[in-house]
């Protein structure tokens, strides 16, 4: 195989297959720096050393996402093979989340950046990042197991055996309804705090608005029965962008932060169900679009541009009052990106 020595010469060696690496392989870094890894000297008892560290962590039943991290970055310290490290690292990373009932780490091309980015931290001592990255990549996983359409799970029944599945999904929608019910009064409430905290913003910026007396005005609205269908097709973009299925369906309820001024500009949070088949867990996504007039008067929609990092979760059997302080944040979040794409195209 072809390597690159410390020198930057390109040269030909053999490719060990199940040993040890006998030669270094420490990469240069696009500014011309080099990364280091552990020697060859060092790598069978950094192993050890590695391999014991690892038994005593699972003793101690470290959590899953602190464990994968720490064992993943270890071993990529150490480098200990000449080739096939990384996946090596994500494979030992995935069976620590398998074993505790999660899915395997998936690091795609477009989270690479971030990921080279959360190893270098960890370099630095701090771990913290590199962990997080880890469960966000949990969630993304659960988010997509429960987008992946009710028909694929399903098995085809034969005739027979049809009215026996209709007794099973009958008892089934009876226990969804506490879900339901749970789920929706969570939502429900997540929708007036919303509500209540835009409120101030609302007043403060109609205030200022009307000492320009351009006609400038702010409105905070919530939907309306009829109105729950509205921005359907911005919600479901939005949630392709965070690649999963926003169930509109078993719910859909909406606040709008509306700003005119030479064009009508709406913040939106959407609370909906997620996943094509409602398990009590809903999401929240947010949203800016905006609304100009050509001219023949007719209406262009520049939009939608998604305001947050990652849709809010939560489900139907968690403590109200700890989603609310989790939401909280979330929101003034997503706030506070969505008045600086405002500021930015005035």
């Amino acid at each position: 195989m072809d390597v690159v020595n410390s020198q930057g010469s390109r040269a030909q060696t053999r490719l060990l297959k199940g040993e040890w690496k006998q030669l270094p392989n420490n990469p240069r870094r696009e500014d011309g720096s080099m990364h280091y890894y552990c020697p060859p000297e060092h790598v069978s008892q950094e192993m050890d050393n590695l391999i014991s560290m690892h038994a005593t962590h699972m003793e101690s039943e470290f959590p899953p996402e602190i464990e994968s991290a720490w064992l993943h970055h270890r071993f990529t310290q150490i480098h200990p093979f000449q080739d096939g490290n990384g996946r090596v690292a994500r494979a030992l990373a995935s069976i620590i989340f398998m074993r505790a009932g999660l899915f395997p780490l998936v690091i795609t091309r477009n989270d690479r950046e971030a990921y080279i980015e959360k190893l270098e931290l960890a370099d630095a001592g701090n771990l913290a990042p590199l962990a997080e990255f880890f469960v966000k990549k949990q969630k993304t996983e659960l988010i997509r197991a429960l987008s992946i359409t009710g028909d694929l799970l399903e098995k085809t029944t034969p005739i027979n055996d049809i009215l026996e599945s209709a007794k099973v999904k009958l008892q089934k929608r009876l226990r969804d309804e506490v879900k339901y019910d749970h789920a929706f009064k969570i939502s429900q409430s997540l929708e007036d705090m919303a509500f209540r905290k835009l409120e101030p913003l609302k007043k403060e910026l109609q205030s200022y608005f009307d000492s320009l007396t351009n006609g400038y005005n702010c409105l905070l609205e919530k939907n309306e029965e009829y109105q729950s269908h509205w921005f359907k097709s911005q919600i479901i973009s939005i949630a392709k962008v965070h690649d999963y299925f926003a169930d509109t369906r078993s719910y859909a309820k909406w606040v709008r932060f509306k700003i005119k001024e030479d064009r009508q500009v709406d913040i939106v949070f959407s609370f909906h169900a997620l996943g094509t088949t409602f398990l009590g867990i809903m999401a929240v996504s947010a949203f800016i679009e905006y609304r100009d007039r050509d001219g023949l008067n007719q209406t262009i929609i520049e939009g939608p541009y998604n305001i947050s990092d990652e849709p809010f979760q939560f489900a139907y059997n968690e403590d109200e009052n700890l989603v609310e302080q989790r939401f909280s944040k979330w929101l003034d979040s997503a706030v506070l990106v969505g008045l600086e794409k405002w500021r930015r195209q005035l």
